[in-house]
């Protein structure tokens, strides 16, 4: 991963949009009673055991003993090869070889030149050297042609014990009507800046006060950038949110069934609450997420991170003093090759949920 490492050397950290890093996990740390009750393999148990190695901070400040801890580990995914088959498949920003009638074909070329020149162009823009507003615009051409919509706040809420705790800067969170909040983007220079803005929230003059925050800075800063810890929090917190969603929703539903039921069924008349549960559709018990990340210098290669989070993993921070066992998350990631061809089919094939009007009109 050497190559990848050399990959992501960006320019130097922009100034922080918000000052939202925080100053620890959660608003305030758990009681010596809640460690002591906190049941074997529990996150309080965790933290109750590496007391030393002061785990309980914000997630921008996450290492690689949160990694261990958690279970979590990230997994690089080389680009394969493609066959003669494969190329040929058509996708919403690459051109189409299937045959089509004569009458159609001055037509369908005027309108895949310009379609291909429209592609290239976002290519050029996520791929050069530029301020964060065009690549995000570019990202953000490229995804609602996969039907993902880009939400009004870049900033995503992370809960512990059932209650909030951090905030996520992201440079982008985007929602598809199959999944809310399925997508974020963000720079490796955003992570940057945010974890400097965390070990140094206030400027100084003071030389060993400054080669103090260095050093901390430079502790926090993960071996290999294409596998920070800030990227599996964000993972995380858009599971969080999913599944927020989704409580949501069927708490809304069960109390228009309730509703409706008061209106039309006799007061003598009750059912029971498992008939309303057989025809409610079953939760989902895992959360499939991604992130998508670039660097704000030349970026030969758009990094796409991919993780399917249980719920039992997420209950483990809505109850920290329980004990939840899950399996081990694996946070998938590849690297697209932004200005090679067919690079916009490999990101088709990992994001789109199959309701974008490519997928509906070919099927």
């Amino acid at each position: 991963m050497q190559e990848s490492a050399a990959n992501l050397q960006t320019r130097p950290a922009r100034p922080p949009r918000h000052d939202v890093s925080g100053s620890g996990l959660i608003l305030s740390p758990p009681s010596v009673a809640g460690w002591t009750l906190a049941e074997d393999g529990s996150i309080h148990s965790i933290l109750r055991d590496n007391a030393r190695k002061r785990l309980y901070v914000n997630p921008i400040a996450w290492t690689s003993d949160h990694l261990q801890l958690l279970a979590c580990t990230f997994n690089y995914r080389p680009a394969r090869s493609w066959n003669r088959k494969e190329r040929a498949k058509r996708h919403p920003l690459e051109s189409s070889h299937a045959p089509e009638n004569v009458e159609c074909q001055v037509e369908r070329g005027i309108y895949e030149s310009q379609r291909l020149k429209y592609a290239n162009n976002l290519k050029v823009m996520l791929a050069n050297p530029s301020l964060l507003g065009g690549k995000k615009s570019a990202l953000q051409e490229i995804l609602e042609a996969y039907n993902i919509h880009p939400q009004r706040s870049d900033i995503l809420s992370f809960y512990f014990n059932r209650q909030h705790a951090a905030h996520l800067v992201t440079d982008g969170i985007f929602s598809s009507s199959a999944a809310p909040s399925s997508v974020a983007f963000i720079t490796f220079d955003t992570i940057q800046s945010l974890r400097a803005n965390h070990v140094q929230p206030h400027k100084s003059k003071s030389v060993p006060v400054l080669r103090q925050r260095r050093k901390r800075l430079q502790l926090l800063d993960p071996p290999n950038p294409a596998e920070d810890p800030y990227v599996l929090a964000v993972l995380i917190a858009l599971a969080q949110n999913q599944r927020r969603e989704q409580q949501e929703q069927k708490q809304q539903k069960d109390q228009g069934l309730g509703t409706g039921m008061n209106e039309t069924q006799p007061k003598s008349a009750s059912l029971p609450s498992e008939g309303m549960e057989q025809g409610a559709p079953s939760a989902a018990q895992s959360f499939k997420v991604h992130v998508l990340a670039v660097s704000l210098a030349f970026a030969k290669y758009l990094y796409v991170y991919t993780a399917t989070i249980p719920v039992e993993f997420l209950d483990k921070f809505d109850e920290p003093f329980r004990y939840s066992p899950s399996c081990p998350i694996v946070v998938k990631y590849r690297r697209i090759t932004v200005l090679r061809a067919y690079s916009w089919t490999r990101l088709h094939r990992i994001l789109c949920t199959g309701t974008c009007s490519y997928c509906t009109t070919e099927s």
